[in-house]
């Protein structure tokens, strides 16, 4: 069972690639179609490009963002121990 569970992501992945030509053979017959395909993979590399970029810089962003919070907080508290 627990095999069949690893392997679920992988069978529904190869269940959903045939549907890709189709859905694209249908935006294209659509008003704007060629219009609309050229956003949707425009959009896809942007979020690919975009999640790549997060991935490799993932600790400098959490060191960012903590240190952000952790001066905020430190400041709230400030304030609220003076006022």
């Amino acid at each position: 069972m627990s095999l069949l569970l690893d392997l679920l992501p992988l069978i529904l992945a190869a269940a959903l690639v045939p549907l890709y030509p189709i859905l694209l053979l249908l935006v294209l017959l659509g008003e704007g179609g060629l219009r609309t395909a050229i956003a949707f993979v425009a959009g896809l590399l942007a979020v690919r490009l975009a999640q790549g970029w997060l991935e490799r810089n993932n600790r400098p962003i959490l060191i960012g963002v903590s240190l952000v919070f952790g001066l905020w907080f430190l400041a709230k508290g400030v304030t609220g121990l003076m006022g």
